[in-house]
């Protein structure tokens, strides 16, 4: 295996459900890659601004990390912290990739690198309908805190699943 350049583990070639997915390595964000995270996010219908995605970005306080096959950003996910507690506030996968378990390595990466930063817990929201997103959590040891009804307000009213992990 090659390690990339934050010392993480590049699984070149590695099969994940029966896709190759060749130089497959989780890495902390770099300036370069503020084009393809903005690109990925903008899929998504509730998305954040561009401005304000550049500004978390570029905040010392937030962990960035990215999933990469070959060099290019296939998902990020967003997180800070307080204390001796994790807020993740964006994890999203380019949808050509969805369904490969990219999520699941990035988030599982997130976790490892959080723990290695000894906190304890993890915490995070999830729209109500959002149920592969759900059962990723609940699989990697999340547990249910509280249903938040009509939370987000700028996405139709949805309901928000509040979701907590502790290491």
């Amino acid at each position: 295996m090659m390690m990339n350049v934050d010392g993480c583990e590049s699984l070149a070639n590695h099969r994940v459900d029966d896709y190759e997915l060749p130089m497959l390595s989780y890495q902390t964000v770099l300036p370069d890659d503020f084009a393809e995270i903005s690109r990925i996010n903008q899929q998504e219908p509730y998305n954040w601004p561009e401005a304000q995605l550049y500004c978390i970005m570029n905040d010392v306080n937030i962990s960035v990390v990215t999933a990469k096959i070959a060099e290019k950003v296939v998902g990020y996910i967003v997180y800070f912290v307080v204390l001796d507690e994790v807020r993740i506030i964006n994890f999203v996968i380019d949808a050509s990739v969805r369904g490969k378990k990219i999520g699941e390595g990035l988030l599982t990466d997130a976790l490892r690198r959080i723990r290695e930063a000894d906190i304890r817990w993890v915490l995070l929201d999830v729209m109500a309908s959002n149920v592969p997103a759900i059962n990723l959590y609940d699989k990697l040891g999340f547990k249910f805190l509280c249903l938040r009804s009509r939370y987000y307000v700028e996405y139709n009213y949805e309901d928000a699943y509040f979701m907590q992990l502790e290491q």
